[in-house]
């Protein structure tokens, strides 16, 4: 088996040292599922900011776009 860390082996680690590194794992997994939850969210906040600056900008000029002369 590979190695953990330096040249532990799995057969060499105690049920504590298990344990412990199961805890630390569950941690670091729990951390990078928050940031990856934050910089979804963060990006549907960007994503609605520039559209709702997009509407404001369509509604407060509507005679510089296109689709305006259309009609």
């Amino acid at each position: 088996m590979k190695p953990i860390v330096g040249e532990l082996s799995y057969k060499e680690l105690s049920p504590e040292d298990i344990a412990r590194f199961t805890r630390e794992a569950e941690i670091m997994r729990a951390q990078e599922i928050h940031s990856m939850f934050r910089a979804i969210g963060r990006g549907v906040a960007h994503l609605a900011g520039h559209a709702a600056h997009g509407f404001r900008n369509l509604v407060a000029n509507p005679g510089i776009h296109p689709a305006s002369k259309a009609h």
